[in-house]
């Protein structure tokens, strides 16, 4: 029988001592019992919670003014089997007149999405202040037709197959009237533009995001709000007599500068 090779034979021993210490810290793990349980406090709808109607059929709970099923158009779900709505070429209606304090109340409501996710638009307390999509602060300056916009909404896929903006008027999401407000108020955006009191409103002059996500939100992840100790803890001497900022210089935020994306790390980096 041929005999193992020393790196196979390494291997299986960290396999045992790491099998023996993971045991080892099941047996030694803290006892919570009798402990007060953490309540988030995160709204029902953030927190995905589920609710069951008269008619037993368990719903999540939405934000107002949203489905609990999901669009016609498939935005999230790639694994939707259901196949997209065919393309709609549609004509602009005569019988309604576009009224632009409607079509800005439309562009900036949060229960239709809101459009300025993605657009901006003028006005200081517009936000969010989105750069997905193209600047509409001067759409009106381009002379586009008004059927040309009202097309571009209902479905932009009539005249740009690839675009990632929904189908609003196909899906149903949006009205035929609603669109003709629509309309009418991006005619009315024209420039010169006037300068951004807020820098964070204008994509070339907004600060970086320092980070985000589910593990910075305390309601999702309590110990973010243990961070603010690190400061004190970094300094304080354990029982050896050693701190953390004897090996790692500069404080914590130099010292840990990047740390989230080098850990963890496998065994055999080591």
């Amino acid at each position: 029988m041929r005999r193992a090779s020393a790196p196979l034979a390494l291997r299986w021993v960290a396999f045992v001592a790491l099998s023996a210490g993971c045991a080892g810290s099941v047996a030694n793990a803290p006892n919570s019992t009798g402990l007060s349980k953490w309540t988030s406090r995160a709204i029902p709808e953030a927190r995905g919670d589920f609710q069951t109607p008269p008619d037993g059929k368990r719903a999540a709970i939405r934000y107002r003014g949203w489905t609990t099923r999901d669009f016609n158009f498939r935005t999230y779900a790639y694994d939707d089997p259901r196949a997209e709505p065919p393309v709609e070429r549609v004509t602009l209606p005569t019988a309604v007149t576009g009224d632009p304090r409607k079509g800005r109340a439309l562009f900036l409501s949060r229960d239709k999405g809101p459009c300025t996710g993605c657009h901006l638009v003028p006005g200081d307390e517009v936000w969010p202040a989105g750069s997905v999509g193209p600047d509409q602060s001067t759409i009106g300056d381009r002379k586009l037709p008004d059927q040309y916009l009202y097309q571009l909404i209902w479905d932009a896929r009539v005249f740009f197959p690839n675009t990632s903006m929904p189908p609003w008027g196909t899906i149903g999401f949006l009205s035929s009237e609603e669109i003709v407000h629509l309309v009418a108020y991006l005619q009315t955006l024209t420039g010169p533009v006037p300068p951004e009191k807020d820098p964070d409103r204008n994509p070339f002059t907004r600060r970086k995001p320092l980070g985000f996500g589910d593990n910075l939100d305390p309601t999702n992840n309590p110990a973010a709000l243990l961070t603010e100790s690190a400061e004190a803890l970094w300094t304080a001497r354990g029982p050896m007599a050693k701190a953390c900022a004897d090996c790692h210089e500069g404080g914590v935020a130099r010292a840990m500068r990047g740390v989230a994306t080098r850990y963890p790390k496998f065994v055999k980096t080591y």
